[in-house]
């Protein structure tokens, strides 16, 4: 999956689960940090960290990671895409 389709897809599951408006989820850059930037919060990203192990059948343990890792939708990609 590419980037730009992961992108999307993220924004479509957090709009899907009401997690984000459309105005907010149209303000989800490949680069934005959902935490420090208000546009998740712990609960939301769990649910998108959850979402991308779903979609990339790529098992996250989130104990060994750090925030930086996915904090933002590259950084998320990255993580799965490994």
């Amino acid at each position: 999956m590419t980037l730009d389709e992961f992108a999307e897809g993220c924004r479509a599951f957090l709009l899907e689960q009401e997690i984000v408006g459309t105005e907010t989820a149209a303000l989800i850059g490949l680069d934005n940090d959902l935490l420090a930037g208000g546009v998740l919060d712990s609960f939301g990203l769990l649910n998108l960290v959850m979402y991308a192990e779903d979609v990339s059948g790529t098992p996250i343990d989130v104990t060994e990671l750090e925030i930086q890792d996915f904090s933002s939708v590259r950084a998320l990609h990255a993580l799965v895409s490994r």
